[in-house]
């Protein structure tokens, strides 16, 4: 059985003899049976014109490249890690800023990818945040009644816009509650 390539699954047999043809009809790559520059008979991708030969000999290579990389950072792991965190210490602003960037140029997979992290330790999550308030009940608590007596008039004027927005919903609340009280006090 002959190796097929690329999402069309085509055979040497069945692929275009030109990148052209075969970009024309959709493949992703072609066979011509020359050889490429470095004496490869493989097929070509399209984009790029790249032998498939030539771009495993390509790849194979950088992992040795990454070789001697890898064994430096694993000598050296430690000064790395703190250089690093030196780095993100000292320019607290560029960092945060360069974040805030690439957040806003990739927000739908930023976005996406919060939620499945989310969904994924939602249970952790919770018990993590319940936790917390437990332990720093008070601290919070004394926060809150700060913030409350800080901030009187924006508190009113939220609540002022949350009355409005939703007031036939909330009239039609406050009527229950009082049909309620009634029939059962």
């Amino acid at each position: 059985m002959s190796k097929a390539y690329g999402p069309d699954k085509l055979t040497i047999d069945q692929m275009h003899s030109n990148a052209k043809e075969a970009e024309f009809a959709g493949h992703s790559h072609y066979f011509t049976g020359k050889l490429c520059k470095n004496g490869h008979i493989a097929p070509r991708r399209t984009k790029g014109y790249g032998c498939l030969r030539c771009d495993l000999l390509k790849h194979s290579k950088s992992d040795a490249k990454r070789k001697p990389y890898k064994e430096y950072y694993q000598k050296n792991r430690e000064r790395i890690l703190l250089k690093a965190r030196q780095y993100r210490e000292e320019n607290r602003d560029v960092v945060k800023q360069k974040q805030k960037n690439y957040y806003q140029a990739n927000i739908e997979r930023e976005r996406k990818r919060d939620r499945e992290r989310y969904n994924k330790n939602r249970e952790e999550n919770i018990e993590r945040v319940i936790s917390y308030y437990q332990e720093n009940k008070e601290k919070i608590l004394q926060k809150r009644r700060e913030y409350r007596r800080k901030n009187k008039e924006k508190i009113r004027e939220q609540r002022r816009a949350y009355y409005l927005k939703n007031k036939e919903r909330l009239q039609k609340k406050q009527q229950e509650y009082r049909q309620k009280k009634k029939e059962t006090g």
